[in-house]
């Protein structure tokens, strides 16, 4: 019996509708073909709550540990609700042909617009020197 209502339970849980909201990053992945010694990744951030956040850019190196000679268009930015935005994220390559790196955005509601739950969504980039 207990494995009947379990199984009835999930089928219910399946054909339920959820209205989940998730700030979104992308593109996820990316190659980008570079010809000199830095190269630029432009990805689109996304804010789709009801109430305005407040976001900060980050990269990291495929150890997680903070990359810090990069640059970025915006490194903290604010977006309305529904509202969204492209950022630049420029990294050298460091004498290699090639760097894969996180681009992550994080974050947080202003004071009083909401729950406090910070959010994090991170994509992964490769820039590579064309070799000629």
């Amino acid at each position: 019996m207990r494995g009947a209502e379990i199984a009835f339970l999930f089928a219910l849980g399946l054909t339920a509708p959820v209205g989940v909201a998730a700030q979104s990053l992308s593109p996820m992945k990316s190659d980008v073909v570079t010809f000199g010694d830095k190269g630029s990744v432009r990805v689109y951030l996304r804010n789709p709550y009801v109430n305005a956040r407040r976001f900060t850019m980050d990269v990291f190196n495929l150890d997680w540990e903070p990359v810090n000679d990069v640059l970025y268009s915006s490194r903290q930015l604010s977006l309305a609700p529904g509202a969204s935005t492209s950022v630049f994220v420029v990294a050298p390559l460091s004498g290699e042909r090639s760097r894969q790196f996180y681009v992550c955005a994080t974050s947080r509601a202003y004071r009083g617009g909401g729950a406090g739950v910070k959010g994090q969504v991170c994509g992964k980039y490769r820039l590579i020197r064309y070799a000629y």
